[in-house]
This record gives structure tokens, C-alpha cells and sequence, in this order.
């Protein structure tokens, strides 16, 4: 089988995780900086729910899941490889990143 990188793998995840990061950020910071400012105790409320929500993308970012850049195909890979295999197109889609994933 032909080992190719994988050309958008390793940026879409780093950018899903960074999104849910900054959403976390933005949610308890702004909630405790609204808090200080005498909005009550609605906007601790608030930030604990952007809170959640940044944990739940980051979470649920796909890892161990990539569409093939050939044939549009569903890949998956193994929770400890590297690299996606497509059986069709006869290519090892490589990745700098392992797959893990905490519910495998």
C-alpha cells in the first residue's frame, strides 16, 4: 500500500480543539467578568453552560475518523495508528498525530 500524508487532518483537528478551548476561555471569563460587574448570579450560570459546551466539541472531535482525499470514502484507524488505510484506493493516508480516543 502507497503511504501519502494526510493533506488537512492534523489542521482541522488542531482547529476543533482550539475552537473548544477559546470557547471555554471566553465562556468563564466572560461570565466572571459579568458577574464582578453586578449581572448576578444568571451569568455564573451562563458560563458554566459555554463552559460545557467548549468541553463538548473539544470531546467530541473526530479522531480517529477522516473522509479519504481520493474517493470521499469513510475512513477510520486504529485508537494507536498513525495513518488511515483505504483498501479501494490502495493509499495509507499518514497522520503526525496518534488516534485516541477516551470512549474506545
Amino acid at each position: 500500500m502507497e503511504r501519502r500524508p494526510h493533506p488537512d487532518f492534523d489542521r482541522t483537528t488542531a482547529r476543533r480543539v482550539l475552537v473548544g478551548a477559546a470557547v471555554v476561555a471566553l465562556a468563564l471569563v466572560g461570565s466572571g467578568a459579568a458577574h464582578a460587574l453586578g449581572a448576578g448570579e444568571w451569568a455564573v450560570w451562563l458560563g458554566g453552560v459555554g463552559f460545557l459546551a467548549g468541553c463538548a466539541v473539544i470531546v467530541r472531535a473526530p479522531l480517529n475518523r477522516a473522509p479519504c482525499p481520493a474517493c470521499g470514502r469513510p475512513l477510520t484507524r486504529e485508537p494507536d495508528a498513525t495513518a488511515f488505510p483505504c483498501r479501494p484506493c490502495g493509499v495509507r493516508w499518514a497522520t503526525r498525530s496518534y488516534g485516541a480516543d477516551f470512549r474506545d
